[in-house]
């Protein structure tokens, strides 16, 4: 989170990738986020956003590079819009307003600031609504505070378009540009019975995973849907579903069977209210887990991420 104090360079040793959080459409206000109605991304100067400390440090970009380390710039976050019961933002809706024209504005400023910054790629950080109404609708409960410009359909034909577009802003600029999505544990699970389809992001993710448009994904296994920390891989006791029939079902759906493009992700100390905080040998004991699980189908992961480096 880059208003928080900058990690130290021993907080990231064997880190390969730092994804900074979060390039953002709004200003903050802790009764609801103040939304640019054009899906504007703020930033400090032209295409520059803070780093940590709330700062562009453009010499910390070439001292984690020396190290080494790939940086994303991340698109989203909780302060977008959560499809929780009690949030207060929806600052995506204004991004759907005008689908074709703000994928294009929206996609431009995102590879302009990776530009800008010397980044290496894009995360698209979606944890908002979409589905209300269509498919499974899960979010019939939730999501009280969309506005008339949001629709389950069209939520998820900007994250296609934008998808799109970026992967191919981005290979435009070059070789080894990397895209990649973080969602939820709970936005990727398997139908859970007769007539339940996959969420309408996974589906969205799988096409995109089956045209080679992304590199890897980090799933975030701590949000509430799953408990590897208590349950382990392949239980489910705590939580409502096995992390391994998630990552399971991503690495075999969206990647074709290779799970060196799926990546664990876990919560240092953050995450009380979903009783997913992991300390480091419990992440390890969970990724021993993945590895021998079934034989070693997994041994060759994308191995793990840290909500956040700062608590690593």
């Amino acid at each position: 989170q880059n208003w928080e104090d900058c990690p130290t360079s021993d907080q990231l040793d064997g880190y390969t990738h730092i994804v900074i959080s979060s390039a953002v459409t709004y200003d903050y206000n802790p009764n609801g986020n103040e939304c640019s109605e054009q899906c504007i991304i703020n930033t400090l100067t032209t295409n520059t956003i803070p780093i940590c400390n709330d700062q562009y440090q453009p010499e910390l970009i070439t001292q984690w590079k020396s190290m080494g380390i790939r940086i994303l710039l991340s698109f989203g976050g909780p302060g977008m819009g959560l499809s929780l019961a009690g949030d207060l933002n929806n600052c995506w809706d204004y991004c759907f307003e005008h689908e074709t024209t703000t994928v294009m504005e929206v996609s431009t400023q995102l590879v302009d600031i990776v530009t800008t910054m010397n980044l290496d790629g894009a995360d698209i950080d979606y944890q908002y609504c979409y589905e209300k109404v269509e498919n499974n609708a899960i979010h019939q409960d939730v999501c009280d505070q969309v506005t008339d410009k949001y629709d389950d359909l069209t939520a998820i034909q900007f994250l296609t378009d934008l998808t799109t577009n970026l992967r191919t802003k981005l290979d435009a600029l070059g070789d080894g540009y990397e895209l990649i999505h973080s969602p939820r544990d709970v936005d990727m699970v398997a139908p859970q019975g007769v007539g339940q389809q996959e969420s309408l992001y996974f589906g969205a993710l799988e096409v995109a995973g089956q045209q080679n448009r992304l590199n890897f994904l980090i799933i975030k296994f701590y949000n509430g849907e799953t408990r590897p920390v208590s349950d382990g891989f392949d239980n489910a006791n705590a939580g409502a579903v096995s992390a391994r029939s998630i990552y399971e079902n991503v690495v075999n759906d969206i990647f074709a069977g290779q799970p060196e493009n799926v990546v664990f992700g876990f919560c240092v100390s953050d995450c009380t209210s979903t009783s997913s905080n992991a300390s480091g040998p419990q992440a390890v004991t969970v990724l021993q887990e993945v590895k021998a699980y079934n034989g070693g189908e997994f041994e060759c992961n994308g191995g793990a991420t840290m909500w956040m480096a700062k608590r690593d």
